[in-house]
């Protein structure tokens, strides 16, 4: 499976729902919630567009928290690493 880096990605813009919701997994993240984070994000990515999901995949770059996340194996979908 091939890796997407956020020099890759378009220059798409999270629409407004789902840039609040970032926001909020965002704040989960800085008090310490790194699983609410990860389930929050995957949940975004599994039920937005693909110029959605790539934006979304920018926000877990830029945070530095890659490592929280895989891939289904047969779906190839975005999941939570974190066991709750």
């Amino acid at each position: 499976m091939q890796t997407v880096t956020t020099t890759q990605m378009p220059a798409a813009k999270l629409n407004k729902a789902n840039a609040r919701d970032v926001a909020k997994a965002r704040l989960a993240l800085r008090m310490g919630e790194a699983g609410i984070y990860a389930r929050s994000l995957s949940a975004i990515h599994r039920s937005s567009s693909f110029a959605q999901q790539m934006q979304v995949e920018r926000a877990i770059h830029e945070d530095g928290m890659a490592h929280l996340f895989g891939r289904h194996p047969n779906s190839g979908a975005m999941i939570s690493a974190v066991a709750a």
